[in-house]
C-alpha cells in the first residue's frame, strides 16, 4: 500500500471513529484518546491529519454528509425525480440515522466553541450548496437564491422532525408528519421551471 493510500485509510478510520464516538458518547465524551482507540491510530497520527479537535469534528461531519449526499444523488440519478415519496423516504433515512445525531452534537458544542463554529459553518455552506443543486434538479427551480431558500426550508423541516426523535417522539410520529411535508412540497413539482 502506498504512503498516500495509507494516509487516506488512516483519515477514514479516524473520521468514522469520531462519528461513532459522537453518536454514542456525545461531543463532550468524544476525546482524542477515545477516537484514537476506536480507530486503532496513534495520537501523533491523529494530530498529523487534524491538529485541532475542531478540525477533526468538522472533517467527520463533512465526511458523513458527503457519503449520505452521494447516496441521495445516486438514488436520484437512478430513479424518477418526480417520485416525491421516494425522495422523502431517502431524506428521512439520512435525518433519522447517525448522520444527524453526530451533527446535532457538533452544532450544540459549536455554540460555545468558536473554532468549531467556524469549521462547521464551512461544512454547512457546502452542504447547503449541494442541497440547493439537488433542489434545482428535483424541482426545476433555476434561480439560485430561490433554490437555496427551498433547500434550506426542507432541511429545516427535517431538522425539526429529527429533533422530535431526541425528545422521545419516535418513528410513528415521523410517519404521521411526512405526508404533510409531502403535501407542502408537491405543488413545487407541478411548477418545474418556475419559482415556488
Amino acid at each position: 500500500m502506498s504512503v498516500q493510500a495509507r494516509s487516506i485509510a488512516t483519515r477514514t478510520r479516524l473520521l468514522e471513529a469520531t462519528v461513532a464516538a459522537l453518536v454514542e458518547r456525545g461531543a463532550h465524551g468524544t476525546s482524542l484518546a477515545e477516537v484514537c482507540r476506536r480507530a486503532g491510530a496513534s495520537k501523533g497520527a491523529l494530530l498529523h491529519h487534524y491538529p485541532r479537535r475542531a478540525d477533526l469534528f468538522a472533517a467527520a461531519a463533512d465526511h458523513l454528509f458527503a457519503l449520505r449526499l452521494a447516496e441521495l444523488e445516486e438514488a436520484l440519478a437512478l430513479g424518477d425525480l418526480a417520485d416525491l415519496d421516494a425522495l422523502l423516504e431517502r431524506l428521512w433515512a439520512i435525518y433519522s440515522g447517525p448522520t444527524l445525531a453526530a451533527w446535532l452534537e457538533l452544532v450544540v458544542a459549536a455554540r460555545t466553541d468558536p473554532a468549531l463554529r467556524v469549521a462547521l459553518a464551512r461544512v454547512d455552506a457546502d452542504l447547503t450548496r449541494r442541497a440547493a443543486a439537488l433542489f434545482r434538479q428535483v424541482f426545476g427551480v433555476e434561480d439560485p437564491a430561490r433554490a437555496t431558500a427551498g433547500a434550506r426550508t426542507i432541511m429545516a423541516l427535517f431538522d425539526g422532525l429529527s429533533l422530535n426523535l431526541v425528545l422521545g417522539q419516535g418513528e410513528d410520529h415521523a410517519r404521521r408528519v411526512l405526508p404533510a411535508v409531502r403535501e407542502l412540497l408537491a405543488p413545487w413539482l407541478g411548477k418545474k421551471g418556475s419559482s415556488p
